[in-house]
């Protein structure tokens, strides 16, 4: 399904500095563009930023409409309040359509692991993916089906992720990502279990944990 293109309404700023507070309680945002040669600083509505954040998110790729004039622009960054979560500025990056760039994307654990019935954990391993692609092609978020962990101690790698062919991952396709990880109960059950089925007198081999113990306990 085609993306539905995100467009945003943007004035020159010449405000700069402390005095960009009088733009917030106009309920304006301050931006800032770089990457199409000069950066630019903009002004933009407060609500329309928070909206474009909402159901697209970081790396959508925007079209700014500067004085009529319509600037291709990825979202790379945004700046709250660390008490009211308000909106202070965000960074753009001007873009060329058909040039690929690159983006850190979150990875987003779906459906449920059988492997947590026997106990495991589920470990994500990486929280972001580098990717490479078209800017209209770069995804919200990577997702990740994690119902393919059946059993304790099973992996899923990068490479075992199914993306669309216009999308390039940069992370070594021999990265973990996720995993199924024993816990240190089911750890403890097995040790006792594999002793139980021990014959009578037999000894732990050199480097096995006794019964009910682990290495490093």
């Amino acid at each position: 399904m085609e993306k539905k293109q995100v467009e945003l309404q943007a004035e020159p700023r010449d405000l700069v500095g402390k005095k960009v507070r009088f733009l917030r309680r106009q309920g304006l945002v301050p931006g800032h563009i770089y990457g199409g040669g000069q950066p630019t600083n903009v002004q933009m509505e407060a609500r329309a930023v928070r909206s474009v954040i909402q159901h697209s998110g970081l790396n959508s790729l925007i079209t700014l409409q500067i004085a009529g004039s319509p600037h291709p622009v990825i979202l790379r960054g945004v700046r709250r309040d660390s008490r009211s979560g308000s909106l202070l500025n965000v960074d753009l990056e001007e873009v060329a359509l058909d040039e690929t760039v690159h983006a850190q994307i979150p990875l987003v654990l779906d459906g449920e692991a059988p492997a947590t019935k026997a106990g495991a954990v589920i470990l994500r391993l990486v929280d972001h993916l580098s990717l490479e692609s078209l800017p209209g092609d770069l995804p919200r978020a990577i997702h990740v089906d994690i119902s393919h962990l059946q059993e304790t101690g099973q992996t899923i790698h990068v490479r075992d992720l199914s993306l669309p062919p216009t999308i390039k991952v940069l992370n070594d396709p021999d990265e973990p990502i996720v995993k199924a990880e024993q816990t240190r109960a089911e750890a403890g059950a097995a040790a006792e279990e594999q002793a139980e089925q021990r014959p009578a007198g037999e000894e732990a081999a050199p480097g096995e944990a006794p019964a009910g113990r682990q290495e490093g306990d």
